[in-house]
């Protein structure tokens, strides 16, 4: 959190070259010594898989779903106009192998118990640095009282945008459930910074980090409240 710069969804391109959260982007955000954040789901065979959306919709021009799918009719898309397709987080795993850190978000789902239990069993031996987030404060929670051990954060922002009810908007923009879900860290989205209540929690010891930063000004103006920010499509200095 504090000593890597983290490339947002791996080492990715603003053209169709380098998808997101593909593994040529991990793949790159290694060999450049960064961490890497990216996102899971889960499918209908129960594969955790490395994808940010709900479905396939943006990234591969198909009206499908990724949790009402099998990995084996995943598979048979790539993203964008690449060659890349969706990988498993065991693929990423492998790819990485312990060289650098990595920050997993998982998506929000109805499947919290399934998607956390087989997410922790594909980590287990992993031998690198990693640490798991997510906006659905009960998903944080289930590693918090599940795997201790594990760093866990909550990832938050204005919800402005949000069609979530408005009590689950307080909850996440004001993270109200602090106290329960015990974070070791907050992601929080750089617009909205500095916030009153991040600065006393970052007294308390959480670390605070901001995501996503698309300049080096916007880098270092973090930086000058916090730990660190989530980076895309520069390069940091």
């Amino acid at each position: 959190m504090k000593t890597h710069n983290i490339a947002h969804r791996g080492l990715h391109t603003d053209n169709e070259i380098v998808p997101e959260n593909s593994l040529l982007a991990m793949r790159l955000a290694k060999e450049s010594g960064y961490a890497m954040e990216f996102d899971i789901h889960i499918t209908k065979d129960d594969k955790i898989v490395v994808f940010h959306d709900a479905d396939l919709v943006r990234m591969c021009n198909a009206n499908v779903r990724v949790e009402e799918s099998t990995y084996s009719d995943l598979k048979q898309y790539r993203l964008l106009s690449s060659p890349e397709k969706i990988p498993l987080l065991s693929d990423v795993l492998d790819c990485v192998n312990g060289h650098t850190p990595l920050l997993i978000e998982i998506k929000n789902t109805k499947h919290i118990d399934r998607i956390c239990s087989i997410t922790l069993e594909t980590l287990k031996g992993y031998s690198g640095a990693y640490a798991i987030q997510s906006f659905n404060p009960k998903i944080v929670h289930w590693f918090t009282k599940n795997a201790p051990y594990i760093k866990r954060g909550m990832v938050a922002y204005d919800m402005k945008d949000s069609s979530e009810p408005w009590v689950n908007k307080m909850i996440i923009r004001h993270m109200l459930l602090s106290f329960w879900v015990k974070p070791d860290f907050i992601n929080y989205e750089h617009l909205s910074l500095p916030l009153r209540k991040l600065s006393k929690l970052q007294k308390k010891g959480v670390t605070i980090i901001a995501w996503t930063v698309r300049t080096q000004e916007e880098l270092d103006r973090v930086k000058r409240h916090y730990s660190n920010a989530v980076f895309e499509l520069f390069v940091p200095k």
